[in-house]
């Protein structure tokens, strides 16, 4: 299989990493104003208690199949089998999924009274299940799923402003949720049979997969653990008005934590094909992680520096000037994600593809309980700043403690010298933002000409320090942009 460009497939990846949280932001004005407060709440209800099934329904599948896929896509035979066991576990698990989603709908009046909402947006989960885009992850067919998103939200927006005009039709609204994603799914099925056919199969091979996938199912919740108990425990221990401010943050960080991970994703199947079965080369794979985490401080510490010089006026874009006082915990978790990044690079794209994701859970477990402890010690001091620092300190051990595992396996270099080049470029920001600000611009444009001016700076000082991480995927853009000439 000729393999794709690995940088550009993580800037194709992460460029869907920010338009899946994009369209949201671009729709969700005239959703709120058409719907109003009570019927956006009811779709919002309905749409959390299905994403726990959506969880239960997927367990562990999909990392796990595209890890041990990526090392069979070699041999068409083998995958079509490995692929049809891991389709039929999924298969089970969403029955099992739809089973109890039944009886919590029936048995419960809470559940009974969003009945409608819940059995529409149930449906999410079969066509999840039978778009089997962990096949496209094996593949490394970034273009492909980048595309079926953009185009898919596309005519899920146009069908919003043409069928959603009252505040009655958060039906309708629901229905159209499910046609965007299912849609996709549907295509998913019948163009996935390119690289392999799939279908319902039982034997005794499916037990071999079990305890891996139901190991990484775990992890997942251990992680959903780690990332919403200190919005819990601030509830708990602060105020509303506390929970308010550092929701505000919290989901600035996710949206650069979704966006970063997506590169880390990418690498996966390189790795997985790399470490194991017919594509196996160890210099390659050192190779690999060494691009993949050169990329990652190549990005993620001029993202860090953006936050953190523009932390108010980020807040004041993203929620109004009420919220100025988050900009503080904002600081605090820019600076946590780049542990965040890390430690997945380190979690997921090296000791889970070398099969230790039990040891992947204990640190996910470990670092839980150290933020938990932590919360409940600063919060009550600190409030929403408390939660945020609890959260880098957390970040930073599980980052440490992956890292100081995984290079048991892989061995890196030259990191130092890309985060020194990097440094410098982040100089040049700050030196945007120093002389913009003083400027009589009305805000926005003023925030958008420092975004510009620090993004073209700091491309500039990378290709002068000769940042070959920089430069290397400014070639490959540049030879995507235009393939009939040589980069």
């Amino acid at each position: 299989m000729k393999l794709k460009n690995m940088k550009l497939n993580m800037l194709i990846y992460a460029l869907k990493g920010v338009l899946t949280v994009l369209f949201p932001l671009l729709t969700f004005p005239y959703i709120s104003r058409v719907l109003q407060v009570e019927n956006v709440g009811k779709y919002n209800f309905a749409n959390s208690v299905i994403s726990y099934f959506a969880l239960l329904a997927s367990l562990g599948i999909s990392t796990y199949a595209t890890r041990e896929g990526a090392k069979l896509r070699n041999d068409k035979t083998a995958l079509e089998i490995f692929a049809s066991e891991i389709y039929t576990i999924n298969f089970l698990s969403t029955i099992v999924s739809y089973v109890i989603l039944l009886m919590c709908i029936f048995w419960t009046d809470t559940l009974f009274a969003y009945r409608e909402l819940l059995f529409i947006l149930s449906v999410t989960l079969f066509f999840r299940m039978l778009g089997k885009e962990w096949i496209y992850l094996i593949f490394e067919d970034y273009s492909y799923l980048t595309v079926r998103y953009v185009l898919f939200q596309i005519l899920s927006i146009i069908l919003l402003f043409a069928f959603v005009h009252t505040t009655e039709d958060y039906i309708i609204y629901a229905i159209l949720v499910v046609i965007s994603g299912s849609g996709a799914n549907i295509v998913n099925y019948f163009h996935s049979k390119k690289y392999c056919r799939v279908r319902l199969m039982i034997s005794s091979g499916l037990r071999r997969h079990i305890k891996p996938i139901f190991t990484l199912f775990a992890a997942s919740i251990a992680v959903s653990v780690f990332t919403n108990s200190d919005t819990t425990l601030l509830g708990i221990l602060g105020s509303d008005y506390d929970v308010g401010l550092y929701s505000v943050s919290v989901k600035i960080y996710n949206i650069m934590v979704s966006v970063m991970g997506a590169a880390v994703t990418v690498t996966i199947p390189r790795m997985a094909a790399l470490s194991d079965g017919m594509e196996k080369s160890e210099s390659r794979l050192r190779k690999t992680a060494n691009e993949t985490l050169g990329v990652l401080m190549s990005t993620l510490l001029p993202a860090v520096t953006g936050i953190l010089i523009l932390a108010d006026e980020i807040i004041i874009i993203v929620a109004g000037s009420s919220y100025k006082q988050a900009a503080m915990s904002l600081r605090i978790l820019s600076i946590a994600l780049i542990f965040c990044v890390i430690g997945y690079f380190w979690g997921n794209a090296v000791l889970i593809v070398f099969q230790r994701e039990s040891t992947v859970l204990k640190v996910t477990i470990l670092c839980a309980i150290i933020n938990i402890a932590l919360n409940i010690f600063m919060i009550p001091l600190w409030k929403q700043n408390a939660a945020a620092f609890t959260t880098l300190v957390s970040q930073f051990i599980s980052a440490l403690l992956l890292a100081h595992l995984g290079s048991n396996y892989i061995h890196t270099s030259g990191m130092q010298a890309i985060a020194v080049k990097s440094g410098i470029g982040c100089i040049g920001i700050c030196m945007v933002k120093f002389l913009i600000s003083p400027m009589d611009l009305p805000f926005i444009p003023k925030v958008c000409l420092i975004i510009m001016g620090a993004i073209i700076t700091f491309i500039g000082i990378q290709i002068i320090v000769r940042n070959e991480v920089i430069i290397s995927v400014l070639q490959a853009v540049r030879a995507k942009i235009s393939p009939h000439k040589k980069s």
